[in-house]
């Protein structure tokens, strides 16, 4: 169910014939993806969008709490449910694309490792979550910082800022190629999930309603002035910024509200 590009996406269950419709998911307050049944008829299991993570849940039919399955550090995408609650799906981690691996019970094996010729001995650059309060003191806006290859005790590096799309979307620790390009020439990336990003509540998502470049704006220039108090090795003379879709008009703004 979808009432806006706002709302966060939330699991419903219904008849046949279109009667006896119930949310199942209202106890998960996070963006949910499309489910599907478990092998009994019992439960459902689809991703969830937390903090940066897509997780995979499954859930009672009549609702609840739900259980994550698959918590892993990365992003979960497409999957598929077989006998006795096998579940195919597809997995970014920290250090690689998408792969295929299969759950059974609590056993997670992969099935694919289709990226060690090009992935294999290269460094892969570490990315740091951390929150900051917001200016006007409603939320705990979390970023990631990707802090760049070759960094020494007293070496100083350019920052660009990476702003995602949406707004309602997320960024997260899963594999980046762009981060990780930009970490190799020795270059740190921030990723701000600002006001409007799903993953942290509806009341989260709603927060940009009627003010487009308004607060979320704010929590990237916040999130850039807290990444550089807290990392001295950030060069305040080299700063860039950059975005795609929603981000990319927004970075048009910024660059009109800051000299920095």
């Amino acid at each position: 169910d979808l009432e806006t590009t706002m709302e966060d996406t939330h699991v419903w269950v219904m008849a046949a014939d279109g009667g006896d419709r119930r949310e199942v998911g209202s106890g998960i307050d996070n963006r949910q993806g499309p489910p599907s049944w478990s092998s009994d008829g019992r439960a459902l299991y689809f991703t969830v969008q937390e903090r940066g993570l897509t997780r995979l849940y499954r859930l009672p039919a009549e609702g609840g709490a739900g259980q994550a399955v698959v918590a892993d550090r990365g992003t979960v995408g497409p999957f598929d449910v077989g006998p006795s609650d096998r579940i195919a799906y597809t997995f970014a981690t920290t250090r690689d694309l998408s792969q295929l691996y299969v759950l059974t019970g609590t056993e997670r094996k992969p099935l694919t490792d289709l990226n060690t010729a090009v992935l294999s001995g290269k460094t892969f650059a570490e990315v740091e979550p951390f929150t900051f309060v917001s200016n006007d003191n409603r939320f705990n806006v979390e970023a990631f910082l990707t802090r760049p290859v070759g960094q020494t005790a007293t070496s100083k590096h350019p920052l660009i800022v990476m702003i995602h799309g949406g707004q309602h979307g997320q960024q997260g620790p899963a594999f980046n190629l762009q981060s990780q390009v930009y970490a190799a020439r020795g270059w740190a990336t921030l990723m701000v999930n600002y006001r409007g990003s799903t993953g942290y509540g509806q009341a989260f998502t709603d927060a940009v309603f009627r003010d487009q470049n308004g607060d979320e704006a704010q929590d990237v220039l916040y999130g850039v002035n807290a990444a550089i108090r807290r990392n001295p090795w950030i060069d305040r003379a080299r700063l860039g910024i950059e975005g795609g879709s929603y981000g990319g008009q927004l970075t048009a703004w910024l660059i009109t509200q800051t000299h920095i």
